[in-house]
């Protein structure tokens, strides 16, 4: 008897010995924004300054610069959720950028991807309205402040600004004219260390709305004929924040399964969502729908997660009433480090059609157990194509 306990037991440890050797052997896919890339400036330390530049790259029709100079990597980096839970009361789920506080790559990654589609899509919004097809003049962009400012409003700031993970906000205003029309736009800033980024392009009291603030000016004002000078502002190029991942392909379903899983497990989204699928093209159009791609499955994995870590009703319904005095219960059990308490128990095949497949990945997390559908794709190796639900 006691030889069969202790032979058990070996075969316990040499099946956990393989599963850690797996796990620690697995290879990560280097992030685009690890790799020496030039830029001439770090960022502006003025607001007005970083919406200029912001509205030169929409004249310009140039997404990637206009993404530069929004908090994409800084939101990413220091949301934070505790802070946004004290200051409403409300816990938003998959709706509300995952929490930074923990130092949870996993989420910095989730967030940025979801962040760079975000403002892509204000970008393209504010391209549209305002330079599509028509001659845009910046004739003047200044920073909006209350002639006099009570105590509410610096609390508000201040607690905007701890929400963000920023040093300050601000808000600016800027008119621009096209086609002899002038427009008031707005912009809402935060500072992060010595440089002002991008957050919203609305007053910061219209944080929830996804429409840019353009508004039509109807009386007419004195500005400037020249404009606002843009000498010298198509040679700043400020440092990358956001990236297109190259899609990494598996030589069968079954080392996608479990990789894709091990990721997750170990907190690599990054390397996770280098196994979708995505044609790579390059023009503005086709960027902006491979953001959303990686967004989409950005907040797949941010639903994977949540759905285990907050598998325990009870705990979470305890946080909720708790909201006030206990403002960080729910982003420690968000923790991702609590994933090394998850397990792979493997994958079925449900649909066999030519270079088209469809699995079913099956995970275990405190002694509850789910699965995911994913619909790949073959070429040349296999990838992941989509979703398809979660159980």
């Amino acid at each position: 008897m006691k030889k069969a306990v202790s032979y058990l037991a070996i075969v316990i440890f040499a099946v956990l010995l393989l599963s850690y050797s797996k796990y620690g052997s697995l290879q990560a896919v280097k992030s685009p924004l690890e790799e020496e890339l030039f830029y001439t400036t770090e960022g502006f330390e003025e607001p007005e300054e970083a919406v200029t530049y912001f509205l030169y790259q929409v004249q310009q029709n140039n997404m990637d610069g206009a993404l530069r100079v929004c908090a994409i990597s800084d939101l990413a980096e220091y949301f934070s959720l505790t802070n946004f839970i004290e200051y409403t009361g409300q816990f938003p789920e998959i709706s509300m950028l995952p929490p930074a506080e923990m130092e949870n790559k996993a989420y910095i990654e989730i967030s940025r991807m979801r962040l760079a589609y975000k403002y892509g899509l204000l970008f393209q919004k504010e391209y549209n309205a305002l330079a599509h097809g028509q001659q845009m003049k910046i004739l003047d962009v200044r920073k909006i402040e209350p002639e006099n400012p009570d105590g509410m409003y610096y609390e508000n700031r201040k607690a905007i600004s701890q929400i963000m993970g920023a040093r300050e906000v601000a808000e600016v205003c800027a008119y621009v004219q096209t086609d002899e029309q002038i427009r008031e736009l707005h912009f809402s800033l935060a500072r992060y260390k010595k440089y002002w980024k991008m957050i919203l392009c609305n007053d910061l009291e219209k944080w929830h709305d996804p429409k840019p603030a353009i508004l039509l000016v109807e009386e007419k004002s004195d500005f400037d004929a020249a404009g606002v000078a843009l000498d010298g502002m198509d040679e700043i190029i400020l440092p990358p924040n956001y990236y297109i991942l190259t899609p990494q392909k598996a030589d069968t379903k079954e080392i996608l399964s479990s990789d894709f899983f091990l990721y997750l497990q170990r907190g690599d989204t990054l390397s996770a969502i280098s196994f979708f699928y995505h044609p790579g093209e390059t023009d503005a159009v086709s960027v902006l729908e491979t953001l959303r791609l990686q967004k989409e499955a950005a907040i797949r994995l941010q639903k994977m997660y949540y759905g285990m870590l907050l598998y325990d009703q009870q705990t979470v319904e305890w946080a909720e009433r708790h909201y006030s005095d206990e403002p960080d219960a729910i982003p420690k059990l968000l923790d991702t480090k609590n994933m090394i308490f998850s397990s792979y128990s493997g994958v079925d095949n449900l649909i066999e059609d030519g270079n088209y497949s469809a699995i079913k990945i099956n995970y275990g997390y405190a002694n509850q157990w789910y699965s995911v559908i994913l619909n790949l794709i073959n070429r040349d190796g296999w990838y992941i194509d989509s979703f398809s639900s979660q159980e």
